[in-house]
């Protein structure tokens, strides 16, 4: 149960960002990000993105880590199920901490900001599940 009267009891925990009653809906709204290290060279705010079943960034990103970018066969869609321009994918190691993740990073031609999907948020275990609310 949450109570008014305690400002240290957090409602839920997102990896390092609590989120209580004192947090204005106006910040509830606001996306979640983590930084992640990038096959040892480079950090990247990844945009947590829980209905993204991959993970992706754009070619600008890309390039400037220099990944190696496999061709891919695998189409993907958006929202509204619009398609989405693949230019091919890398497998990367994503790094948090001590916690290390290998994964296929698809390489999307107009990704503005690079989104971690479902993998690569349940391998650092950034969403909790809350299996009861008290109100």
């Amino acid at each position: 149960s949450t109570s008014t009267s305690n400002e240290n009891n957090p409602l839920f925990k997102l990896s390092t960002v609590t989120i209580d009653e004192r947090v204005t809906e106006s910040r509830l709204s606001e996306p979640f990000y983590v930084k992640l290290f990038v096959n040892n060279s480079s950090f990247l705010n990844f945009k947590i993105d829980t209905g993204a079943d991959v993970s992706c960034i754009g070619i600008q990103d890309a390039e400037r880590l220099g990944l190696k970018i496999e061709q891919t066969s695998i189409q993907l869609k958006g929202p509204g199920n619009i398609p989405l321009s693949v230019m091919g994918k890398a497998n990367v190691k994503l790094q948090m901490g001590s916690i290390c993740h290998n994964e296929d990073i698809f390489i999307l031609g107009n990704q503005r900001e690079p989104l971690l999907g479902r993998s690569g948020i349940s391998a650092f275990s950034l969403l909790k599940k809350l299996h009861e609310v008290n109100c």
